[in-house]
């Protein structure tokens, strides 16, 4: 017999709520979305490696245990929602597939204003340049005529 708290930390290792009825094929999904999240060439975060090991050894248990785990009945009868795609569709602690183009269009934005400061500050470099050119035209011009 498995343990029921062993299954509820490997679901919520790949974020899957337990008040729902899953099938393999919402397992694969979920964890196709971790893996490709939380893989190390993917995400340069710290601690991709244990986490990604972590995301793995959940998949096998739960792959391997997975009729065992639908004869536990963890679903929840006041539960609002009992199948898996509301929980993607509604949304809950999962990880969201939109994060990664809010990153890139975080990232493009970014480029974007350190691209306008560089470019400012280039630009008044030049009036600087401008400014201090002319006043010493001016101070030789001036001293030139007086001279003369």
């Amino acid at each position: 017999m498995i343990d029921k708290y062993e299954v509820i930390k490997h679901l919520n290792n790949l974020n899957i709520p337990q008040d729902v009825d899953f099938t393999l094929k919402d397992i694969n999904s979920a964890y196709r979305l971790m893996a490709n999240y939380y893989h190390p060439d993917k995400n340069k975060t710290l601690n991709t490696n244990k986490k990604m090991t972590t995301i793995n050894n959940s998949y096998e248990y739960i792959k391997k245990h997975f009729d065992e785990i639908k004869e536990l009945n963890l679903i929840n009868d006041n539960s609002s929602s009992t199948n898996i795609d509301d929980q993607f569709k509604y949304g809950d602690n999962r990880i969201n597939k939109n994060q990664n183009i809010n990153l890139g269009k975080m990232k493009k934005i970014f480029i974007i204003i350190i691209t306008a400061i560089v470019s400012t500050m280039i630009l008044l470099s030049f009036i600087l340049a401008m400014i201090a050119g002319n006043a010493w035209l001016n101070d030789n011009i001036m001293l030139n005529q007086f001279c003369s």
